[in-house]
This record gives structure tokens, C-alpha cells and sequence, in this order.
């Protein structure tokens, strides 16, 4: 059995390299390290707030110097406030003109800012003249951090988790696809239907391929961008169940297709469910069940929290257990259906 399974895994490497798709991973390797040393580690994106006291009773500026506002920072005019704004890119220039009692404020915004920030700034002044006026009431709550120890993530290392996540899917799902695809054409899956190899070691040379090939390519990726910090035996058992998955699914979803263009529309559809976690990566706030329950959303957090030290142990563990179960089905789906559909049936 070794040595069948050994002469089927020479025999798909072939196929992988003759079709050019292993070149692909490396390109997005190449993308990555790219990434990470061309990019700055973060970027200040914050807009600088000017203010100008235009009231008769200058309590405004009073009130800004006691709460700490830098001095350069409250302007003695509105020219100066102009002059300000147009030396900065990102700036805000607020206004105060009335008094406590019928307060009016101009906000003038110089270059891109978000509206959030807005709308924060309108809130704060809000609060800081409902305190001058001693009617503010502060709401009392109850604050949890999570991970208040871990570092913010670096803008060149933060799309790494999504780009090895794509490794996998890429690999597994769609070259495991294609690979059976050129196996028909070429004749060399009508040899291997009349010899003794059988179902599972057909089925074991493509998950054994491509689960080297992932570890390989994420270790590495993993030892230049991050060095000894990460957990390598997680990320390694990451890579491994991941790698695993997709290509159980790649070939499950292609034994039921003759050729790459009938499978185009289902593989194509697949892909993109699958990447839609990518949605909640970007975008914490928006996790909603019919994304949490697709299998990239765990591996893409699970890369996350291994590469980063985000994850606590039971995170962690559940997200392998999870892992465990869809491979489980995963196999047992992939078994039947290349069993009933290419060992037995026509080509």
C-alpha cells in the first residue's frame, strides 16, 4: 500500500507542476513577504482638532486648558484656525461662539475624514458644555477587555491569516479539482480505475500532496513574517486539518463534473461562500450565523489567533474540535462520492 500510495503522490506532483497552479502559491507567497516588509507596521490616521474661543467670556478655552488640550492646539483667531488647517492634510477646526446657555458650534473639516469621527467629536463638545453647565449625569457601565494584553496587530502582517487561509482553499479545493480534471484528459485516471490502487489511497495521495505542500509554504511564510514567536505545532496542526478539508471537499464537489467548465460555476460559487468569513475578519462587528458557521470563518480566526497569540487555549481547542467533526463528514462525503462517481463510474 505504501508503495502504491507513494507512485500515485510522484504521479500528482507531475500533474501539479505541469499545470502551472503551484506556481500561483508561490506568487502569493512572494505577495505576502512582500507585504510584510513593504508596508508600514501602522499608520497614524489621526485628524488633529483645532479650537477657537469666539465668546465673549473665553470659557471655552478655559475649560479646554483645564481638561489638558495641548496649547497649540486652541488658536487665538479664526485666521490662525484657517492658517492651520490649510498646512494639514486630516484636520478639524472647531468653533465656539454664544454662551453656556445658547452655545453654537462650526466644525470645519480639512481632507478625509469619516463621519464617525464627526459625530464623536459633535458628542464630546456635547458632554464637555453639558458639564461646564453642571448637568451632566455619566452612565455607568460595566467594561470587559478581551486579550487587554495583546498588541494591536501591525498593518503589514494583519491580511496574513486571510492570504494563508486562501493558500488553503486554493490548493485543496480548486488545484485538487483541477488536478482531477487533467487526470481525465490525459488518461491516466482511466489506468489507475483498472489497477488495485483503490479509493483510499486515491484520496490519501491528494490530501498527503497538498497537506505537505501547505505546511511547507505556511512554515515558511510563518518563520520569516513572525519569526519563533508563534505556536508553529498549532499552526502546524492548523495547516494540516485545514489543507485536509478542502481538499476532501475539492474532490467531493468535482467527481461530480466531466470537465473544468461545468464545474466552474459550482467551484467559482464555493470559493466565494468560503471567503465570505473575510467579511467578519475585516469587520469584527459583522458576524452573523450564516458566516459563522462556514468552515473558513474558524480556520481564518484560528490562523489569527495562533499567528498572533490572540486565542485563549479554549478558543482554540474549539475551533480544532470543529475542525475535527467537518473532517470527519468531510471524509466520509469525499469517500462515497469518489467511490460511486469516479471509481465506478463511466468517464
Amino acid at each position: 500500500m505504501i508503495r502504491k500510495l507513494a507512485n500515485l503522490i510522484a504521479q500528482d506532483l507531475r500533474l501539479t507542476f505541469r499545470s502551472g497552479h503551484i506556481y500561483v502559491i508561490l506568487a502569493i507567497a512572494a505577495i505576502i513577504l512582500i507585504l510584510v516588509f513593504a508596508l508600514p507596521a501602522e499608520v497614524n490616521t489621526e485628524a488633529k482638532e483645532y479650537f477657537v474661543d469666539a465668546s465673549e467670556t473665553g470659557i471655552f478655552e478655559q475649560a479646554l486648558a483645564s481638561l489638558g488640550a495641548e496649547p497649540s492646539l486652541i488658536l487665538p483667531s479664526e485666521t490662525d484656525l484657517q492658517t492651520a488647517l490649510a498646512e494639514s492634510q486630516r484636520a478639524l477646526g472647531v468653533i465656539f461662539r454664544g454662551s453656556l446657555d445658547a452655545p453654537e458650534f462650526e466644525i470645519i473639516v480639512q481632507g478625509n475624514i469619516s463621519d464617525e469621527n464627526i459625530h464623536l467629536l459633535e458628542k464630546t463638545l456635547d458632554t464637555l458644555i453639558q458639564s461646564l453647565r453642571g448637568t451632566y449625569q455619566p452612565v455607568e457601565a460595566d467594561i470587559t477587555l478581551l486579550n487587554e494584553n495583546i498588541e494591536p496587530i501591525p498593518l503589514n502582517k494583519n491580511m496574513i491569516p486571510i492570504f494563508m487561509s486562501f493558500e488553503v482553499i486554493l490548493l485543496g479545493f480548486l488545484i485538487g479539482a483541477v488536478l482531477i480534471f487533467q487526470s481525465k484528459q490525459e488518461g491516466t485516471l482511466r489506468s489507475y480505475r483498472v489497477s488495485p490502487g483503490g479509493t483510499l489511497i486515491f484520496i490519501l495521495s491528494k490530501v498527503i500532496l497538498y497537506d505537505v505542500i501547505s505546511l511547507i509554504y505556511g512554515l515558511v511564510v510563518a518563520l520569516i513574517a513572525f519569526g519563533p514567536a508563534p505556536n508553529y505545532l498549532q499552526l502546524s496542526l492548523l495547516i494540516l486539518a485545514s489543507s485536509t478539508l478542502m481538499t476532501l471537499m475539492g474532490l467531493a464537489i468535482a467527481v461530480f463534473f466531466t470537465n473544468i467548465s461545468e464545474w466552474f460555476f459550482a467551484g467559482a460559487t464555493l470559493l466565494i461562500v468560503s471567503m465570505l468569513p473575510v467579511l467578519s475578519y475585516a469587520m469584527p462587528v459583522f458576524s452573523p450565523a450564516f458566516i459563522t458557521w462556514i468552515p473558513t470563518y474558524g480556520i481564518i480566526f484560528g490562523f489569527r489567533d495562533v499567528l498572533f497569540g490572540m486565542g485563549s487555549a479554549a478558543t482554540l481547542n474549539q475551533t480544532f474540535l470543529t475542525l475535527g467533526l467537518s473532517l470527519l463528514i468531510g471524509f466520509a462525503f469525499s469517500y462515497l462520492a469518489v467511490d460511486k462517481r469516479l471509481m465506478k463510474a463511466g468517464l
